[in-house]
């Protein structure tokens, strides 16, 4: 099955087609109006999905789990089927070659798996049990019968046999590939142990969102999760701390529930000095935009509260507040910029208007 994210429905006062996302489609309003493939050389007609809560077990756990699979299009009961060169079929099949090439599952109800598995700090890489083998189409280490791992102690070695996303490199490749389409995003799921997270949950380019979503977190005591981000960092030496290891990002104004303007930047922490050095190395070549991926992204409630304070109190010297991220290996840092998927999208012939839902504001009752 084919997983489309939009279509073209003729608008109710122009008449034109116009491209609507799945997940804005209104079964009242649209749900009479014909649904044609987004690539205008198709001729195939769609019908809409709803989202859904779909079952998938789980080889390694033993267990069932669910996924929410979001709304999208496919094509329709009797339709002719798509031209051979849709390019809504081909945005599609990326990801069943992707998750091929590093070792993830494509399952029918058009959703995505992957082993999550990139270390970040000294454990070894996970061991996959033998029956995963053929699950997941590669081989895999074993444990000897005393319980030790049949693994070599070099770290080179470690991660070879590491198997899926063992490099934030492979999580790029995955963010690349839905930048034209960021609705598959939702349809990609990261399977870490026990613990799974959709490539949406996990991504993260909105500092003032991060912060919120911290925050909110820190003051719930709630589990650490891990995040992907986009990383800024100021090119001016008097922002990276040889000392501290660390980096400060590029600052987002911020207005706190309190009223006041507070200026967010993610403060990234070095655990070792080769990726400060790396960090530092790469910009003085130019290079402004990283991609991390982290155990979690932290708020430090106390640090916020003193700054409050003193911003009421007239004492502060600046606006300033931080997410603080931490990485402590090679694996979860890369040098990364996104596309431009509107401009690819144009190019590729699908330049229709767009019909959206008017935004909704991001609430700012987080900052309490």
């Amino acid at each position: 099955m084919v997983q489309i994210t939009h279509a073209r429905i003729r608008d109710d006062n122009t008449g034109e087609l116009v491209k609507i996302a799945a997940k804005d489609f209104d079964k009242k309003t649209d749900g009479k109006k014909v649904c044609h493939c987004p690539d205008k050389n198709c001729g195939a007609i769609l019908s809409h999905v709803t989202s859904y809560q779909q079952n998938f077990y789980d080889p390694e756990n033993r267990e069932w789990y669910k996924l929410k699979i979001p709304a999208h299009f496919q094509r329709a009961k009797g339709s002719a089927p798509h031209h051979e060169s849709c390019t809504a079929v081909d945005a599609y099949t990326i990801y069943q070659g992707y998750a091929r090439e590093v070792g993830g599952l494509s399952q029918q109800n058009g959703a995505f798996v992957y082993n999550l598995n990139i270390m970040t700090d000294n454990r070894p890489a996970p061991i996959r049990r033998p029956r995963l083998a053929a699950a997941f189409g590669v081989a895999v280490p074993v444990r000897e019968s005393n319980g030790s791992a049949a693994t070599p102690n070099d770290a080179k070695e470690r991660a070879r046999l590491s198997i899926g996303l063992n490099h934030v490199d492979k999580l790029a490749g995955l963010l690349n590939k839905t930048e034209f389409d960021k609705h598959y995003r939702h349809s990609i799921l990261l399977r870490d142990g026990i613990k799974r997270y959709t490539l949406a949950d996990l991504f993260e380019d909105d500092t003032v969102r991060l912060f919120r979503t911290a925050h909110a977190r820190a003051k719930a005591g709630a589990e650490a999760m891990p995040v992907l981000l986009q990383f800024k960092p100021i090119a001016i030496a008097e922002f990276h701390d040889k000392k501290a290891r660390t980096f400060v990002g590029q600052a987002t104004t911020m207005r706190g529930a309190d009223g006041h303007n507070y200026s967010v930047s993610v403060m990234l922490h070095c655990g070792i000095e080769e990726i400060f050095k790396s960090m530092k190395q790469a910009i003085r070549a130019g290079e402004r935009s990283f991609l991390l991926y982290a155990e979690n992204a932290r708020v430090d409630l106390l640090e916020f509260v003193q700054k409050k304070k003193d911003i009421h109190d007239g004492r502060a010297k600046d606006s300033a507040v931080l997410v603080h991220v931490r990485i402590d290996r090679p694996e979860q840092m890369t040098v990364w910029t996104p596309f431009n998927g509107q401009l690819d999208l144009e190019e590729a012939g699908m330049d229709l208007p767009i019909h959206r839902k008017p935004p909704r504001d991001i609430p700012q009752h987080l900052l309490g």
